[in-house]
């Protein structure tokens, strides 16, 4: 798949999966104070890496960026 158009599905993804975290009461708790702008993007760029696109993601891994969420089964 052309490049160009692998990222701009990934980021259409990114973005309604977004909306709905938006409105979601529990997740949106986990990203108040983040603009919705940079996480769609650092989320495309770690998405299309890890699918085998260009590495362009700069941030920090998962587990350093996210130390304060825990997911457990019933969630």
């Amino acid at each position: 798949m052309n490049p160009d158009r692998l990222r701009r599905l990934i980021a259409d993804v990114n973005k309604a999966f977004y909306d709905l975290v938006y409105t979601d009461p529990w997740l949106q708790v986990v990203i108040r104070g983040r603009r919705p702008d940079h996480l769609e993007t650092q989320q495309t760029d770690f998405m299309l890496g890890a699918l085998g696109g260009p590495k362009t993601y700069c941030g920090r891994s998962p587990a350093d960026a996210h130390p304060h969420i825990f997911v457990d089964e019933s969630m």
